[in-house]
């Protein structure tokens, strides 16, 4: 039988004994490649949404006039939102009768 050959059964479990050494701890070599590459996918997932939350906090506080600091609990988030859709409220008010006297 040619599959009784040494090393066969240590090959097809994965782990090579020769490619297994003392640095890794008997882990085999391409186990800790393929979680050294999965650590690193993860790693710039977290990184890309990271700049994207702060990309999304930083439209929003120009967008909506806010101070660069923003409030921390939601009552105030909420009256801050709310006061600053008010004060942009006569503009959509011009914007919309200027639309229809136009049309008109």
């Amino acid at each position: 039988m040619g599959r009784s050959a040494p090393g066969f059964r240590a090959t097809f479990y994965n782990i090579s004994l020769h490619a297994s050494s003392s640095t890794t701890g008997g882990v085999p070599l391409r186990m800790t490649q393929r979680s050294r590459k999965r650590r690193r996918r993860r790693a710039c997932r977290a990184e890309i949404e990271k700049e994207a939350v702060a990309e999304d906090e930083r439209k929003h506080s120009t967008t909506e006039g806010l101070s660069s600091e923003q409030p921390h609990s939601g009552k105030q988030r909420k009256k801050q939102l709310i006061s600053t859709l008010i004060s942009l409220l006569p503009l959509h008010y011009q914007r919309l009768s200027d639309a229809l006297t136009g049309a008109a």
